[in-house]
C-alpha cells in the first residue's frame, strides 16, 4: 500500500514513502490481522494499514476499525457486530433485510452515518483476499475493488458529488484503558 509519512497525533498520508515507524500501541500485531473475521480472509492491503496505524479516523471524516489488542468500539470484529445487531435495534435495517446484510463485513463509517463494507461473495483479487467495498448512505453503491483503493481513490480524492475535498490525515482513536 502507498502511504505514511508519521506525524503525531495526527500522521499525513503520503504516496510512495516507505513505512518505517513502529506500530502504535493499540494496533495489531502480524497474528491479530491474519485471522478471518466472519468468513472473510482480511485483504493485504487492509492489512497492512491495520499494522501501520490501527483503528482511527481517516482524512478527517472516515472512522476505519481495524483488529486491536485492547477491546474497544472499533474492534474490527465487535464493529461489525454492533451494526448488525439485534433484529429489533439493528443500525442497517434501512439498507435491507438482515439476510442480505450479512452478506456485508462492515469495517468504516463517517460522521454522516456512511457505513462501508467488503461484500463477502464478491473477491476481485483472490490471490491478495481483495473484496469490492459498498457504501451505505441514502442508497447502496460499490465505490472500490480493493481497500487501497478505497483509500486513495475514494477517501483521499476530491468530489463536487459529495462535496468533499479530503486532507490527508490519520489521528488514532483513543483507547480508554
Amino acid at each position: 500500500m502507498k502511504v505514511l509519512k508519521r506525524h503525531s497525533p495526527k500522521q499525513s498520508i503520503v504516496q510512495k514513502t516507505p513505512v518505517s515507524a513502529p506500530r502504535p500501541p493499540n494496533s495489531p500485531g502480524p497474528a491479530e490481522c491474519a485471522f478471518a473475521v466472519r468468513r472473510l480472509k482480511l485483504p493485504k492491503s487492509f492489512c497492512e494499514y491495520a499494522l501501520t496505524f490501527g483503528p482511527g479516523e481517516l482524512a478527517g471524516f472516515f472512522t476505519i476499525a481495524t483488529p486491536t489488542r485492547t477491546a474497544c468500539d472499533f474492534e474490527l470484529e465487535k464493529f461489525d457486530r454492533d451494526l448488525h445487531g439485534p433484529s429489533e435495534e439493528r443500525l442497517l435495517e434501512r439498507f435491507g433485510s438482515d439476510s442480505e446484510m450479512k452478506e456485508f463485513l462492515f469495517f468504516c463509517s463517517t460522521g454522516g452515518g456512511d457505513f462501508f463494507g467488503w461484500k463477502l461473495d464478491s473477491q476481485t483479487e483472490p490471490r491478495t483476499s481483495e473484496y469490492e467495498i459498498h457504501r451505505f448512505s441514502a442508497q447502496l453503491s460499490k465505490v472500490a475493488e480493493t481497500f487501497s483503493s478505497f483509500v486513495h481513490e475514494y477517501v483521499f480524492s476530491p468530489s463536487k458529488d459529495r462535496n468533499w475535498k479530503p486532507d490527508k490525515t490519520f489521528a488514532p482513536i483513543q483507547i480508554e484503558r
